[in-house]
């Protein structure tokens, strides 16, 4: 019975795993760029339509552009302090593909093939601005950020997503003067990002003598073989030229007074998290922040948890925008709650929030973090050892990880010229602890082990024959 449960585990494993396709498999269909699955041969992805500028019905553009004043008092508690803010919000959206092109890339793809969008892991965006030089060059304006719209769907089938982009007060100005002058031109550049397969296999030719081919053959095969592990590759990027005019929708952009009164297309939020991204917390699965605000009536508003998670790891900024308008006077609060790998849950306690101009950063303070990570590069003079009639070298790295001893093995067989003499680990160990290793060898002259020995700071260790007249442990 318990055979037979494994193998219905493993039949089904395939169908549980997420999409995963393959770099190497791109082709362009009937005009549309198609990947095959990784897992099912007659699965394909087909590439989503670009972005462009939103528009209500009566042809008004989702964009908004506020240059703003503000003196302090409940805002950022300096009163007196006066200080500029300023923000463009745009809304963009993605049209879906078309049935008739949808049609014919299912028919050239054949009748066993199932088709769907490939799935975006992240989206970016920029303002991009040409300066008033004779070279005629362009500028980004602000910061590139993600995207926020219309929640995350399974299958793909977002059709709208905002962004809002923060800007210095020259990059303000580089806007503005397009208000004054009647005419707002520029362009919003855009990359989708999705989680793709990167199964490229290198070649590589080799001359020489027959011993040294067949040796270095066997020691590029390894970085040239493929990597299953799914990881996030811009497959798109696009521009979006913007011209607006500014006297068809004069409450398009403004500058206000933050003291009279904000509008509710400000009650923004930009939301960082790089314990994923940075791999700062290999305990965590995922984190999420609560967010409560008050409403210009006095209700609170609350939105759906934000969440940063280990497997979309690329997607380390959110963009979080308030459905209702907000009473910015009053400051907002948070919650940040840690899933662990190991299916505990931490929430926090609330948080008051110092102000509204500030960004959310979640990631974990480097004096909060429970482990350090240690790049360990080991270094051995492989030529010494075999001098020395070395068969076998091994190197046991001694670490403490989550009060757990734990040991992490490197080891050359020198009895292949192959045997790369450098080699490094990467791993995380509980904060005020060490690293020792134990050197182990194997040859004619017998077995030793020498240690455990401290790993020096700098974690890199060179390894080489002791002297004869040296003892041995």
């Amino acid at each position: 019975m318990k055979r037979l449960l494994y193998l219905a585990f493993i039949l089904l494993l395939p169908h549980l795993l997420p999409a995963q396709a393959l770099m190497s498999s791109v082709q362009t269909v009937e005009g549309i760029r198609v990947w095959r699955d990784m897992l099912h041969e007659n699965q394909y992805y087909y590439l989503p339509t670009g972005l462009e500028l939103m528009r209500a019905a009566d042809g008004r553009p989702s964009f908004q552009m506020l240059q703003m004043r503000y003196t302090g008092t409940a805002l950022v508690g300096d009163q007196g302090d006066r200080e500029f803010f300023n923000v463009v919000q745009i809304g963009v959206e993605r049209l879906p593909l078309e049935a008739a092109k949808l049609a014919a890339l299912r028919a050239a793809l054949g009748r066993r093939a199932s088709l769907d969008p490939l799935p975006i892991s992240n989206l970016e965006a920029y303002l991009v601005m040409p300066l008033a030089d004779d070279a005629g060059r362009h500028q980004r304006i602000g910061r590139p950020t993600g995207m926020e719209g219309d929640g995350q769907d399974k299958k793909n089938t977002w059709t709208k997503r905002h962004f809002t982009v923060r800007m210095g007060p020259n990059e303000a100005g580089l806007l503005w003067d397009g208000v004054e002058d009647g005419q707002l031109s520029f362009s919003i550049g855009y990359a989708y990002y999705a989680d793709v397969v990167n199964d490229v296999v290198g070649s590589f030719n080799v001359s020489g003598d027959s011993a040294s081919v067949a040796s270095l053959e066997e020691a590029l095969a390894e970085s040239f073989a493929t990597d299953s592990t799914a990881s996030p590759h811009v497959v798109l990027a696009g521009t979006i030229p913007i011209d607006l005019d500014p006297d068809a929708w004069p409450d398009m952009c403004r500058r206000i007074d933050l003291n009279d009164g904000a509008p509710p297309a400000w009650a923004f939020l930009e939301v960082r998290c790089y314990d994923f991204a940075n791999a700062l917390r290999p305990d965590l699965a995922m984190k999420s922040v609560e967010i409560e605000a008050t409403g210009v009536t006095g209700n609170k508003v609350s939105l759906k948890p934000i969440r940063f998670m280990a497997a979309r790891a690329a997607a380390h900024t959110r963009q979080v925008r308030f459905p209702y308008a907000i009473d910015l006077r009053k400051p907002y609060r948070y919650r940040v709650t840690e899933y662990n790998e190991d299916g505990t849950r931490n929430a926090g306690t609330w948080t008051t929030a110092k102000d509204w101009t500030s960004l959310l950063d979640l990631t974990t303070r480097p004096d909060e973090l429970p482990y350090t990570e240690h790049r360990i590069e080991v270094e051995a003079d492989t030529a010494a050892y075999r001098a020395d009639s070395i068969d076998q070298l091994q190197i046991d790295l001694l670490y403490v990880r989550d009060g757990q001893p734990q040991r992490e093995k490197i080891s050359w067989d020198l009895t292949k010229v192959s045997s790369l003499p450098l080699q490094m680990r990467r791993f995380f160990v509980d904060r005020e602890t060490s690293v020792r290793y134990i050197l182990s060898t194997k040859g004619k002259n017998g077995a030793y082990n020498l240690g455990p020995l401290p790993v020096g700071t700098d974690n890199y260790l060179h390894l080489r024959p002791r002297p004869k007249n040296a003892s041995q442990e």
